[in-house]
Parts: structure tokens; C-alpha cells; sequence
């Protein structure tokens, strides 16, 4: 028994699967009304070519099972039940003919162009937001298919196929069960719920749910949720089906809960929530439906959309402080004392608009800063070479390749600011903490210990110099503000950690940083004579809270020379 359950051969049906593994690739018979073009995949029960329907000049995909009667005849009879139900639904693939009478007998549905999400998956990570957008297209096209009384019950990244846009498509409902059936359906193992492991099981809705946690932990991290190799060989082990099935049950029972997802970048506490009652074991404490499941992540989504322009999200403890005055002593002497306050009190409340004008903006920029630094965290090359640790000083290459890659990175951004928020550094650190590569290049800061900065460690103060702090930063962290040594202008850094470079490494293995310069950050253009001040009310490293880090008289100091990160 290998880790995909769906379904299960007897000798026979493997005797001839062994046959067919060794013949000519071509096909098994001539479809009237369709050109085979080329060999697509086979399985176990059949294979696929994909075809041109000579009327239309339609792409279709034509499956073959490989013979009439037993197995075959069963799964062909079973699924073609399932998709006549689901006709016209443009959440599954759409069943288009059926050779009932052909040797092999075989049926004609939609070509997918992009293949499977078991492909698109292999072929590099994806992102949060688009995992989250499968998934929930995924569960829409489930809670249409058990609206007409169909549980697919093997549910995973192989039976989803992309159309020509990039969505889900269910396909292979070969172990779906009606509602009102009672036969068990077995999944493919570590999709598959505990309990749906067990030959005197009844489909349940659920098993649906588990199923597509699993689904969504597998875009998250990499990998289906609790599938090691130690895990696999103790669940394969020689034996009958009923005792490998009875081991996977006990071996989710025993396992911790899967975790991993809850260290990728971006993914939230309310999505972390969502995929853990998802993989609940016990049944009664998962999701009820599937639409109980694209409720909560629509609610996530609402949740997001409403946050005030992330202004407080963005800028945690910081509060950022802008005090306008309003130069009209001649129009007030004029006044009365009763005009005079009326007067103050809607120069105050034009004030207030123009301050939350110009946080709003402000919280904008900080905002879009991580989420650059968070977007080129994920680079393949940066990842695999933080991950030399100490080597990466002995490698003069992979020095010049990171010095190459920060520049052009710091450059390619830099146009995408207007000049007085441009950053004013990019630098790079290892796990440990030692500078390998920064933007401008600064050779005396190069494989220099920085870990004790608040940057790397994220504790909110600076350690001694030279300090081992705990561990590197692991969500984005803003620092305290502080001067940059030959410099007046305030900075600021904000860091991301860089994640390792395989779907198992739960530990970063950088920190990537950008610093800038709170000069000019609250310029704005204004028909009077106003200005902002921005206040940090975090404590500095004195315990002193409110420090004053951009006002015009500020500007007015001498800048001196650019220097490292200070």
C-alpha cells in the first residue's frame, strides 16, 4: 500500500497494471469523432490522453480505463454518476461522453491547460494570499457539490485542476459517496480524515473539512500536515489493509498538532485558527460543513478590509502625534470672545483631518515597506545563501553574488519612493547576526557582529555590544528610533526574518533590513501656515518616553555623512 489509498487493487487489477506499464505508448482505442494528440498520464485504473474534437477543434481529455467489468467498471460507473449530478457546474470538471460499450470503455471531459495543483505546487512556493484564493474556490465548488448530495471524499492537491484562468477545478470522483450511502470510501493518506480510515466507516461531511485543511496547510508549507518520513514507514509497514489503516489512525491520535503553518510568513493568527480546526482529529470539534469553513475565511477577509487604513496594525505601540497652529491673530482681535472660540473650534477640527490625512499616508509607507521586505525575504538565492551560516565569509562569490543582489534591489526600489523617503539602507545579517552584505556597500561593517541590535533580535532595546541575543526576529518588527552615527537625521529600521531554504526549516536563517531617515516623512502641502511633528511615545533605551523625531526646527540641523547601520 503506498500513501495514496484511492482506490484499492486487488491482484488482478495489479497483474494487469504491470502489463500496461510496458506497452507502446499509444492509444487504446480510436474515439470516433476525436484526434488523440498525445499521452498524458497513467494510473492504476486507466490512462489519459488528450484529444481534439474533430467538429469543434475543442482540446478534450480522454480517459481509458483498463478494462471492462470488476474494479474498473466500478470506479467508472461510480464516477460518471457523480459528475452527471454535477453537470454544468463550473466548480468541477465537466463530463462531455461516455463510451459505455467500448473495450476499454472510457469517458471524454474538459482539458485542463494548466494542469493539476499538485503540479503548479511542485513547481515553486506560492504566496499566502493566493493559497488562501485556492482554497476558498476549492470549498465553493465543494459546498455546490454537497448541496446536490456528493462528498467527495478524496480531496488533495492531484484532483484539482487549473482552467485556462488559473481556478480550481474538483475532478476524480471516483470515491464519492452520495449522502444517503453507507459503502466507506478511503482517501489518500495524510488528506485523509482518521476516521474515514476504516472499512466500516459512513461518509461524513467532514471528512471533506480534514481533507481540505490538509489542502490548504499543503500550499501553506510545503508538505501535507504530519507526513515525515519516519511517519510514512511506520504507517507502511507489511501487513494487512485493516492494520495499516488502524495504524494511520493511531498514529494522527498520537502525533502533536501540526504546527507549521503557524511559522510562515503571513499567515495570521484567524488563518492558523481555521486550518487547526480543520485537521481537528476528533471529528466533533472540526468545522461542521464546508460552509461553515468558507464562512469563517470570507469573515477573515471582511476582518482585514475593515482595519482602519492599518494605522494602528502597522505602527503597534507608536502613536503618532501632529499638532497644527493657525497663524489669524488679526481676524481674531476683530472678533468677540464667542466668535473667537467658534472660530478655534473648526480650525481644530480642520486640524485633526489633516492629521489623520497625513497618518494615514504615513502608515501607508511603513506598510508598504514590509511588505517589500517580506516580498524579497522569500528569494531563493538570499535564502540559500544565509544559509551558508559562517562558510558564506569563506566564499568571495557568494559574498559578490549577495553584494549584487542587495544593490540591485536597494536600486530597483529606491524609484518607487519619492527621494526624501527613498531608504537609506538595505543590509542582510545571518542567523547569527553578522553582516554579509549591505546597500550602500560599507566594507567595514562587512561579516561584522550586529546581533545585539534591536533590528535583529526584535526585544526592544539594544543588548551590550557583543551580546548573543536569544534568537534572530521571526515576524516583522520595527526598532526603536535612534540616530545613525554621523548623521542628525533620525532613523528608523524595519526588519523581516528570511525563512530557510527547504519547506521543513521552521527557524530563519536571516534577518533582512531597511533602514530610514524620518526627515521629510510628514511633508505635506497645506493653503496655510502649518506643519507636523511626529513623536515616538514607545520608550528609548533611557525609559524616557515621548522623543521628538521630526519637527522643522529639526531640519534646520547640519546633516552630516552617510554611515552604516549604526
Amino acid at each position: 500500500m503506498s500513501d495514496d489509498l484511492t482506490p484499492v487493487m486487488g491482484e488482478t487489477e495489479r497483474r494487469h497494471s504491470q502489463q500496461l506499464s510496458v506497452q507502446t505508448l499509444r492509444p487504446p482505442l480510436r474515439v470516433p469523432g476525436y484526434e488523440q494528440e498525445k499521452f498524458l498520464g497513467r494510473g492504476a485504473f486507466g490512462e489519459v490522453w488528450v484529444a481534439t474534437d474533430s467538429n469543434s477543434g475543442r482540446r478534450v481529455a480522454i480517459k481509458y480505463y483498463h478494462r471492462r467489468g470488476g474494479l474498473d467498471w466500478s470506479l467508472l460507473s461510480r464516477e460518471v454518476e457523480k459528475l452527471r449530478h454535477l453537470f454544468g457546474d463550473r466548480s468541477v470538471v465537466q463530463l462531455l461522453a461516455v463510451g459505455w460499450d467500448s473495450d476499454p470503455p472510457y469517458y471524454v471531459m474538459e482539458y485542463m491547460e494548466h494542469g493539476s495543483l499538485e503540479g503548479r505546487l511542485l513547481s515553486g512556493p506560492i504566496t499566502v494570499g493566493e493559497a488562501v484564493g485556492l482554497v476558498r474556490d476549492v470549498a465553493v465548488g465543494l459546498v455546490h457539490a454537497h448541496g446536490k448530495g456528493i462528498l467527495h471524499c478524496d480531496l488533495k492537491p492531484a484532483n484539482i485542476m487549473l482552467d485556462q484562468d488559473g481556478k480550481p477545478r474538483l475532478a476524480d470522483f471516483g470515491q464519492s459517496r452520495l449522502t444517503h450511502e453507507h459503502s466507506p470510501a478511503l482517501g489518500t493518506l495524510f488528506y485523509m480524515a482518521p476516521e474515514q480510515a476504516d472499512l466500516k466507516a459512513v461518509p461524513d461531511a467532514r471528512w471533506d473539512v480534514y481533507a481540505l485543511g490538509a489542502l490548504l496547510y499543503r500550499m501553506l508549507t510545503g508538505d501535507p500536515p504530519h507526513r515525515t518520513a519516519a511517519g510514512a514507514a511506520e504507517v507502511l509497514k507489511p501487513g494487512r489493509l485493516e492494520e495499516r489503516l488502524e495504524r494511520y489512525r493511531s498514529f494522527l491520535r498520537q502525533v502533536p498538532r501540526a504546527s507549521g503553518h503557524r511559522s510562515v510568513p503571513g499567515v495570521d493568527r484567524t488563518l492558523a485558527d481555521i486550518v487547526d480546526r480543520c485537521l481537528a482529529v476528533n471529528p466533533a470539534q472540526r468545522y461542521p460543513n464546508v460552509q461553515a469553513v468558507l464562512s469563517a475565511l470570507d469573515a477573515r477577509s471582511l476582518r482585514r478590509a475593515r482595519r482602519p487604513l492599518l494605522v494602528l496594525g502597522a505602527l503597534g505601540p507608536v502613536l503618532v502625534m501632529l499638532i497644527m497652529a493657525l497663524i489669524a491673530g488679526w481676524l481674531f482681535r476683530a472678533t468677540v470672545a464667542t466668535a473667537q472660540r467658534e472660530v478655534i473650534d473648526r480650525a481644530l477640527e480642520s486640524d485633526h483631518f489633516a492629521a489623520r490625512s497625513v497618518a494615514r499616508r504615513f502608515a501607508l509607507q511603513v506598510e508598504k515597506r514590509w511588505g517589500i521586505l517580506e516580498q524579497e525575504a522569500l528569494d531563493a538565492n538570499l535564502r540559500r545563501r544565509l544559509a551558508q551560516g559562517a562558510d558564506l565569509e569563506q566564499d568571495p562569490k557568494a559574498c559578490a553574488e549577495l553584494a549584487q543582489w542587495i544593490n540591485e534591489r536597494r536600486a530597483f526600489w529606491a524609484e518607487r519612493f519619492a527621494p526624501d523617503a527613498q531608504a537609506s539602507l538595505w543590509a542582510v545579517y545571518d542567523r547569527h547576526g553578522y553582516q554579509r552584505a549591505c546597500s550602500p556597500t560599507d566594507d567595514r561593517f562587512l561579516h561584522k557582529y550586529f546581533g545585539y541590535r534591536d533590528y535583529f533580535h526584535g526585544l526592544g532595546f539594544n543588548l551590550p555590544k557583543g551580546q548573543s541575543p536569544p534568537r534572530p526576529i521571526t515576524r516583522p518588527h520595527r526598532s526603536m528610533v535612534y540616530r545613525r552615527k554621523g548623521n542628525n537625521a533620525w532613523t528608523v529600521a524595519f526588519s523581516v526574518p528570511v525563512p530557510g531554504p527547504g519547506p521543513q526549516d521552521s527557524e530563519p536563517v536571516g534577518v533582512l533590513v531597511m533602514t530610514t531617515d524620518l526627515g521629510g516623512s510628514t511633508r505635506y502641502e497645506w493653503t496655510r501656515k502649518q506643519f507636523a511633528v511626529l513623536i515616538d511615545t514607545r520608550p528609548d533605551e533611557s525609559g524616557e518616553r515621548g522623543l521628538i523625531v521630526e519637527h522643522p526646527y529639526l531640519n534646520q540641523l547640519s546633516a552630516g555623512a552617510a554611515a552604516g547601520p549604526g
